[in-house]
């Protein structure tokens, strides 16, 4: 009868001491602010504390981060808050989840959950409610992501190793849209762009807004590094069903608008764009930014600010004045189509000897100005000033399976003139450079021998002005100058390339385009092609 009595005793004590600690365990923090002492960190995002008053044991995550366990961090806690004094501040979001209490620790008046992000030791949890800080996560994050701090150490802008993570999702989210950021918004987001970079960025997009983020490495001082930087966080349209806070600011929404079109699109998915033009935002802002967004997902977006479109080949001066150049520049692109060939590339127009078009110019006017006119998608007006009033609106009104089919609405002259610079369905060109092409090459495109030998006593041929002879017979054939970002490999191999450095062009532009002739000559000199790259430089051009 003891021996029970003393048993049911033991089981007794061993109870209430189970009770008391379950009951440690699961202290609630109540106060709004409260000071406390650190006795453990048990993870890189996690403390055990004791509260100043009642000295009851807590169990605190920091609010706004995941630890992922990492090392690092865990030591770098241990180190600077054991036996340390910390405020506890509860905000309108902080969390209890019957265990650990989330909440922003201040040590020394310093945010952890923002110092240990900063460093590198842990990562922005997006699964938590976010308040106020969240913003200053970012940038923490921004900044150890830039320079591979901690988690980020040896990472690419395209993979992570954290586990769980195929890629850095939680940080791709974060998007900046391009085309509608303010200038102070691009200072702060993007990472190490310079602040006259992201003018240059702003004055860029008022001339010709982005259609896909490479366009971005067109921007006076944009680099590589810096493309490489940023691709993972910048888009040129903003899905307003998926978006977060971070994004839709970036599209000049207040936070009042951002939080009631979340509210609406959590309750059905949003299906038009202009379901938010009043509803949510102003019609002022709707008009501005209507362009850039979308109800989906979109990697490409086709808006140009003129709807004119010239064809540099085809077009008169009224019209290439009529879409902004000045009456020099149309001289200077009508002058300058001679001898029956036509421009191959937009950069072309660069390369006019004391030229009164500018690098500013081409980028201000790439959305209008084309090579070839696609018959089936162009507007009528580009057509009417190709082939007359009457002509260009009976073409418009027609859909073309091939370009034969243009001699039932013109004459055979008009037919002739403008062949070469209109097609069907898709543009694919297939030029050998007239100024490095082999005279074999030559002899091929149905050059006769002699031709040929004039051509090559001629080079450098620099504009059509200089070409010894008319060449409308093999015009489609050839080309001056080599777009580099679109050419062929026939083109590439007339360039004396071999196949090995054809590969490298190619595969290094099927990720981005070249986007200055200091990175197209880093790539030849990397692999030891400096010598050709010498050779065939002044005819390369990127647009």
């Amino acid at each position: 009868m003891l021996k029970s009595k003393k048993i049911i005793s033991i089981m007794l004590i061993i109870c209430i001491f189970l009770a008391l600690k379950v009951s440690a365990k699961n202290t609630e923090i109540i106060s709004s602010s409260i000071s406390a002492t650190v006795l453990e960190i048990l993870d890189t995002d996690t403390l055990k504390v004791s509260l100043d008053g009642n000295g009851e044991i807590a169990y605190v995550k920091l609010k706004g981060i995941d630890g992922k366990a990492y090392n690092e961090g865990y030591e770098y806690l241990t180190n600077i808050a054991i036996g340390q004094k910390v405020t506890i501040i509860k905000d309108f979001q902080m969390l209890y989840d019957g265990k650990y209490n989330y909440a922003n620790v201040y040590l020394n008046g310093i945010n952890l959950s923002e110092d240990l992000v900063s460093k590198g030791y842990a990562i922005i949890d997006k699964s938590q409610p976010r308040g106020a800080e969240y913003n200053k996560l970012i940038q923490a994050q921004n900044i150890a992501y830039s320079y591979n701090l901690g988690i980020w150490e040896s990472q690419s802008p395209n993979y992570s190793s954290i586990p769980g993570q195929s890629s850095p999702s939680y940080y791709i989210k974060d998007k900046v849209n391009i085309n509608t950021a303010s200038l102070s918004q691009l200072k702060t987001l993007l990472q190490n762009v310079p602040n006259e970079v992201c003018e240059q960025i702003i004055y860029y997009r008022e001339r010709n807004p982005f259609t896909i983020i490479e366009e971005i490495k067109f921007v006076k001082g944009f680099t590589k590094d810096l493309y490489d930087k940023n691709k993972n966080i910048i888009t040129v349209s903003t899905n307003i069903n998926t978006a977060n806070e971070y994004e839709l600011a970036t599209l000049g929404l207040s936070s009042q608008e951002i939080e009631k079109l979340i509210e609406i699109r959590n309750k059905n998915k949003i299906k038009n764009i202009n379901e938010i033009n009043y509803s949510i935002i102003s019609s002022t802002l709707y008009n501005k930014i209507k362009y850039f967004i979308s109800t989906e997902d979109l990697k490409e977006i086709n808006y140009i600010i003129s709807s004119s479109i010239a064809n540099i080949n085809g077009s008169d001066k009224s019209y290439l004045q009529k879409i902004g150049l000045s009456s020099q520049e149309a001289d200077e692109i009508i002058n300058n189509r001679k001898n029956g060939y036509t421009y191959k590339t937009l950069e072309e127009l660069l390369t006019f000897k004391d030229s009164y078009i500018s690098l500013e110019d081409i980028n201000k006017y790439e959305d209008n100005l084309k090579i070839s006119t696609n018959l089936n998608t162009t507007n009528e007006e580009e057509l009417i000033y190709l082939f007359g009033n009457t002509d260009g609106k009976k073409v418009y009104k027609e859909t073309f399976k091939n370009i034969e089919e243009l001699k039932k609405y013109v004459s055979n002259s008009v037919y002739e003139k403008y062949k070469q610079i209109v097609y069907v369905d898709k543009f694919e060109p297939n030029y050998i450079n007239i100024n490095t092409a082999s005279k074999k090459e030559l002899l091929n495109i149905g050059l006769t021998e002699t031709d040929a030998n004039k051509i090559i006593s001629k080079r450098p041929i620099l504009n059509s002005k200089d070409l010894p002879f008319d060449i409308k017979n093999i015009n489609e054939k050839v080309s001056i100058y080599t777009n580099i970002n679109k050419a062929t490999r026939d083109e590439l191999l007339s360039l004396g390339l071999d196949n090995v450095m054809i590969n490298l062009i190619i595969s290094y532009r099927s990720n981005q385009p070249f986007g200055t002739k200091d990175e197209i000559k880093v790539l030849f000199e990397e692999n030891d092609y400096k010598d050709i790259y010498l050779k065939i430089e002044k005819y390369l051009v990127l647009r």
